[in-house]
């Protein structure tokens, strides 16, 4: 992630998940995700900001149909649960998929 000068995101370079799988903005859907989990699991002073959470959002609102939006949740969604049952936790995997239902109902 690229930052300014005060902190705040101005801009992600993310090739492994964009480029890899055929749109750049699937790795945007990563990060919102990423966002989503650590903002409901981290201490209050390790959580993203939720006006960082916001702008991904915004961002992903104004790039992506929300249906494809959609689609790349379920995706990223069904890869965390899949990896917290390998190496994580019961709590990672609940969360996680308490985060697939917020966007998929």
């Amino acid at each position: 992630m690229l930052f300014d000068s005060e902190g705040n995101i101005s801009g992600v370079v993310d090739w492994n998940y964009g480029v890899a799988r055929g749109d750049r903005r699937f790795g945007l859907v990563k990060l919102l995700h990423t966002l989503s989990f650590d903002a409901a699991t981290r201490p209050a002073d390790a959580r993203p900001t939720p006006g960082a959470v916001r702008r991904v959002e915004q961002v992903l609102a104004e790039c992506l149909e929300p249906a494809t939006l959609q689609r790349y949740w379920a995706h990223q969604t069904l890869n965390m649960l899949y990896v917290s049952l390998q190496w994580g936790t019961e709590k990672a995997f609940t969360t996680y998929l308490d985060l697939g239902e917020s966007r998929l109902t």
